[in-house]
């Protein structure tokens, strides 16, 4: 069985790796995409626990920060771009979960042969909400706004992989249901990508 995979696979590479020839910009005018925000640093910290054999959460879906994403091209290189990270963690002391919103404006410049540097800037909103023995509920709705950084490789029309260098957020709390947080008046960073991978499949 395992030479007969291996035997498909073989016979599907050429196809999968034609790339899209050489155009000036991608093939497709849309994009959507599932990308792994944080999974250089996740990787790493699995790789060091796994040395020094220390116990740890290997949920990587809810660790390594799971985003959902969406390109249009609004013209030549200049794209619209939207995307979700939903989040949660738990002890048994205490239980949090939220979701993360990007959107705003992305640049597809193109650096090679089926590669594209993705500067982006983006509006981002921020929702928690955690639950804490013996407290009451702490809810806050953060936004902010800032750039990313990216890039995309074709591994044909239709099939992209990315890598993001990082995307933050400078912003501010608009409501806050616990005063002590640590997001005080005058506002803070989010890093909601850092060292990501990514993959998207290109359509009209």
């Amino acid at each position: 069985m395992k030479v007969f995979a291996l035997i498909i696979i073989c016979a599907l590479l050429p196809f999968i790796c034609t790339g899209q020839k050489s155009f000036k910009y991608p093939y497709y005018k849309n994009s959507a995409g599932l990308e792994l925000g944080t999974f250089v640093p996740y990787l790493s910290e699995v790789i060091s626990n796994l040395k020094e054999k220390k116990s740890f959460s290997n949920n990587i879906i809810r660790n390594s920060g799971l985003a959902f994403e969406f390109d249009s091209r609004i013209k030549n290189k200049f794209y619209f771009e939207a995307g979700f990270i939903p989040y949660w963690s738990g002890s048994p002391n205490h239980k949090s979960w939220g979701v993360k919103v990007f959107a705003g404006g992305k640049l597809k410049f193109k650096l090679f042969k089926n590669a594209y540097f993705n500067p982006s800037f983006n509006g981002f909103l921020k929702y928690s909400s955690g639950v804490e023995i013996n407290r009451a509920p702490d809810k806050l709705l953060y936004i902010g706004a800032g750039p990313s950084i990216g890039f995309e490789y074709f591994l044909s029309k239709r099939i992209s992989l990315t890598a993001n260098l990082f995307g933050i957020a400078y912003g501010f709390p608009v409501y806050q249901s616990n005063k002590i947080s640590s997001i005080r008046k005058f506002g803070s960073f989010d890093v909601y990508r850092f060292l990501g991978i990514g993959i998207h499949y290109n359509f009209n």
